[in-house]
């Protein structure tokens, strides 16, 4: 599988209408091998952009030979720009994902992009990735979930991770995730200008959309 995710920010004179997403659905919507999300944010994301769009292609190959219709469908005079990522199938080990049993049907799907600083060592990062990997067993709101490094980026920021959930419900995750204690004591002080231990000092990607199904792959 390759997956990539991209936060689409629109013109002003193209917030609010339907259009684009329309538009980028309907030409992403014949690729084989693809499995595309395009969805428009829900109130609450940061810097979030307008609309989400996933994709999961059965394989790196099969992006490749698509690439040239993914980039031509976000790019035009509707799209002010795009930040997003290409997720590494190899980064993630045992752990890394998981779906609680019987979790699926419609819900809410979140990505946070985030950048670890290029001085944070291996040790920070792991402890990092490791915070991040507390939540499901603290949070039961999560039914799945996936934390990914990048392979390729897009947009301004270079991202290092990709952290995924999905939820039954939005209030799932900004109630019970964000504002558990264990987010708290252990996931904000990498986020927190005025924590010793921050590592993410680029402004992150914090969005989400309703889905019709589940979106992640979490198999390993």
């Amino acid at each position: 599988m390759s997956d990539v995710v991209y936060a689409v920010f629109l013109t002003d004179a193209a917030g609010g209408s339907s259009a684009p997403a329309d538009r980028i659905r309907a030409t992403l919507a014949d690729l084989p091998g693809t499995d595309p999300v395009v969805a428009p944010t829900l109130p609450g994301a940061r810097n979030g952009g307008d609309l989400i769009v996933r994709l999961r292609f059965d394989s790196p190959e099969r992006r490749e030979q698509h690439r040239p219709t993914i980039e031509g469908a976000l790019r035009s005079a509707d799209i002010e720009r795009v930040s997003g990522a290409v997720i590494d199938p190899r980064a993630a080990s045992a752990g890394w994902s998981g779906r609680r049993t019987g979790a699926g049907g419609p819900g809410v799907y979140r990505v946070l992009l985030a950048r670890a600083a290029d001085d944070a060592t291996a040790e920070q990062i792991a402890d990092f990735e490791r915070a991040l990997l507390r939540m499901p067993a603290h949070v039961p709101q999560i039914r799945a979930w996936r934390l990914s490094r990048t392979a390729e980026t897009s947009g301004a920021t270079p991202w290092t991770h990709v952290w995924e959930q999905e939820y039954d419900e939005l209030d799932g995750l900004l109630g019970p995730y964000m504002n558990h204690p264990i987010h708290w004591a252990h996931v904000d002080q990498w986020f927190d200008p005025e924590s010793p231990r921050r590592i993410v000092r680029d402004r992150v990607v914090h969005t989400f959309c309703a889905i019709d199904a589940p979106v992640l792959d979490t198999a390993g």
